[in-house]
């Protein structure tokens, strides 16, 4: 991931967008010491919060626990 302060980013905010919007990096800015803010393009973004969604629940990871196990046994059978 790419760390740019605030004035790199406004200096080049266009071809950031650019270079962000095709998935080509996601972005950190430094807005000072202690705060940065990530840019990402939403289909990134949106992924991450499904996934945190799916694995806050023990359900849900031992539907894929099992799931895994399933394709190994039909991985080893074939």
């Amino acid at each position: 991931m790419k760390v740019k302060s605030i004035l790199e980013f406004q200096e080049s905010i266009e071809q950031t967008f650019d270079k962000i919007i095709e998935g080509q990096e996601t972005l950190a800015i430094s807005i000072n010491d202690n705060t940065k803010v990530v840019m990402m393009p939403l289909r990134i973004y949106n992924g991450i919060q499904e996934t945190l969604y799916q694995s806050s629940s023990k359900t849900n990871w031992d539907r894929l626990i099992e799931a895994v196990e399933d394709i190994n046994r039909l991985i080893k059978a074939s």
